[in-house]
């Protein structure tokens, strides 16, 4: 019992590996690129992992039935907003089971407001490829970009949503 104890003070104590943030410019640079090049479904999930600081499972698994375009004249949510529902989060079984994010920013109501129409159905995936392809498209977009050798993976568009949310002092939710 007392080694367990020890272990614990010691993994707590050491550095834990995290994903490096991506720089809001470079989302920025890559949205624009994903526009360019006709892929606008990948430009809107981009943006909204970023800003609702989603998990790279949790991106992949966003249908168009969990997000919505608030309007400014909801009193619940105040200005006009998109609501991004995550029904399986990864703490679903330590906090609440469904979890919703606000995202206020207008890059991603805009994007938002244009694309889901051009989706068929509310079961569709956001992110028009798979889980186990989203690394590589990642890594893909990064490499049209010359940013492929920068240690950036899809975690790290969370860790970067969650800096800029504290660089700007404003909560990310």
């Amino acid at each position: 019992k007392e080694s367990w104890k020890a272990y614990d003070v010691w993994k707590r104590a050491t550095a834990s590996s995290s994903h490096t943030p991506l720089d809001e410019e470079l989302l920025y640079a890559l949205v624009a690129l994903c526009l360019s090049t006709g892929r606008p479904r990948h430009a809107l999930s981009l943006a909204i992992g970023f800003y609702a600081l989603l998990r790279p499972g949790e991106l992949t698994e966003l249908q168009v039935k969990h997000l919505k375009v608030v309007s400014g004249a909801n009193r619940t949510v105040g200005a006009r907003c998109l609501v991004v529902t995550v029904m399986k989060p990864k703490t679903r079984y330590r906090a609440a089971k469904i979890q919703s994010i606000v995202c206020r920013q207008e890059i991603v109501i805009q994007l938002a407001e244009k694309l889901l129409v051009t989706y068929a159905s509310l079961d569709e995936f956001v992110l028009p490829c798979s889980a186990v392809s989203w690394p590589r498209t990642f890594v893909a977009l990064l490499r049209a970009l010359g940013a492929h050798d920068l240690n950036y993976t899809p975690g790290s568009l969370r860790a970067g949503g969650a800096v800029t949310a504290l660089l700007v002092e404003q909560a990310p939710l």
